[in-house]
């Protein structure tokens, strides 16, 4: 059984011309639809009224070839002008997007052979422009160019014209006149351009927008890879990683947590720093600064921060406690390095993390690097939150000392510090893998 449904317009060519099958009959009987949409003009339904002659030479078709069709005659008694291009493209387009609804999952022919100049090329016009997959088919005539016998009239005789059809007798008549069209749809092609440009700005967002209008043109792989990577930059990862897994796409580079979640908000903020969103990317550097320290006092030091050194309070908010930094001996040397000179209980932030780092790392470029990156919470993040600014990369150079570059780099060195076996410097362009891995699923 077929997986097409056959939406044909019909002329004086159809049902049989010369003893052989018109266009409509030849893809039917080759193609053998579970359904057939036979399109009238004013002239094809007198026919039609006279003796039913298309859907009884279709039914006969379909016996002799042992398949079911369902005939759905579209009349159109009104419509005098097939000449006119005008009358049939927005008309035909309504009619195939309602085929379309009606048949989920089947795939729709398209008889560009039959009927009027015009109506063929409002045919081949939605199918080069269409957002979804049609199916165009031509049918040439028996001779190879045009048809010279008389077209088809009032005096049609059916039982005559099935006993006399060529195309019955395969032994007479092997070859098959089908033949299927390949058209460039141009809105596949301007869409994907589309696409394109929105992944080199990494605006997931508007690539998802359109690739879901033409699913079926690119394709279920490459629409789940934007909307995947549209999940990535929001942070949903599971999603993500669901999404990816669907098209057969290994996404993220580090994959044990948590330093799977920090290295993916780092690549969130090298994003922004692209997208040239600096003031954005002030304002998320703070909860990422927050877990890497962390991460780093745990991987690389004798401490585990928050059971060593703090508790819950009634709200599930580490809390770092004086208490314990005097029991563990290290109270006098935070206090040195801290920015008050006294210290009281206080929610576990970056900035009481970084005297700890002081204290208990040995690597002097991460002590460095660390107090940079406190240094640009403290100054440009409160700029950026309680006013209104219009700050770009040189604005965070002229407060900080450092431009957005200098601060990623800062956070990626720290993190490969915390995870040795997990960084390497090529992680930081896996958007761009994934941006080329999309591009070559929709080619």
């Amino acid at each position: 059984m077929s997986d097409y449904v056959l939406f044909s317009p019909l002329g004086l060519s159809d049902p049989t011309r010369g003893n052989f099958d018109g266009a409509f009959l030849h893809i039917l009987r080759h193609l053998q639809p579970k359904k057939a949409y036979l399109f009238m003009t004013s002239e094809i339904c007198h026919y039609d009224e006279l003796d039913n002659r298309y859907e009884i030479m279709g039914q006969r078709v379909c016996s002799h070839e042992g398949f079911d069709c369902e005939f759905i005659k579209i009349k159109n008694p009104d419509l005098t002008d097939p000449h006119l291009f005008g009358n049939f493209y927005f008309l035909f387009e309504d009619i195939i997007r309602k085929i379309k609804n009606e048949n989920p999952g089947l795939k729709i022919l398209i008889n560009l052979s039959s009927s009027t100049p015009q109506m063929k090329e409002a045919l081949h016009l939605i199918c080069a422009t269409s957002t979804y997959k049609l199916y165009p088919v031509q049918v040439v005539s028996p001779a190879g160019r045009g048809n010279k016998s008389d077209p088809v009239g009032e005096d049609y005789d059916i039982e005559r014209e099935w006993a006399n059809l060529i195309d019955n007798e395969k032994d007479l008549n092997p070859e098959k006149r089908i033949n299927m069209v390949e058209l460039d749809n141009v809105s596949l092609l301007f869409s994907r351009e589309i696409i394109k440009g929105s992944l080199l700005a990494y605006d997931y967002n508007s690539a998802l927008t359109i690739a879901r209008n033409i699913r079926e043109l690119i394709g279920d792989d490459a629409v789940n890879l934007i909307e995947a990577a549209f999940h990535r930059m929001s942070l949903n990862l599971p999603q993500a990683e669901k999404l990816a897994s669907r098209a057969g796409f290994d996404m993220f580079p580090v994959k044990n947590e948590p330093a799977k979640t920090i290295f993916e908000y780092i690549l969130s903020l090298r994003l922004k720093v692209l997208r040239r969103e600096y003031a954005d990317f002030i304002r998320a550097i703070s909860p990422v600064l927050t877990d890497l320290f962390e991460q780093y006092i745990n991987n690389r030091t004798d401490l585990s921060l928050k059971k060593d050194l703090c508790y819950k309070n009634s709200k599930g908010i580490y809390i770092m406690s004086r208490e314990r930094l005097i029991s563990k001996g290290l109270y006098e040397a935070f206090i040195k390095e801290f920015e008050a000179p006294v210290f009281e209980d206080r929610p576990l932030c970056a900035a009481n993390i970084v005297p700890l780092i002081i204290i208990k790392s040995d690597d002097d470029m991460v002590k460095n690097y660390a107090l940079n990156l406190r240094k640009v919470e403290a100054s440009v993040r409160n700029i950026v939150a309680h006013q209104i600014v219009n700050l770009d990369d040189q604005g965070i150079k002229d407060i900080t000392s450092f431009t957005s570059q200098q601060i990623l780099s800062f956070l990626t060195f720290i993190f490969s510090r915390t995870y040795n076996t997990f960084y390497k410097n090529h992680m930081l362009e896996s958007y761009d893998e994934l941006n080329r891995e999309i591009v070559s699923r929709m080619q």
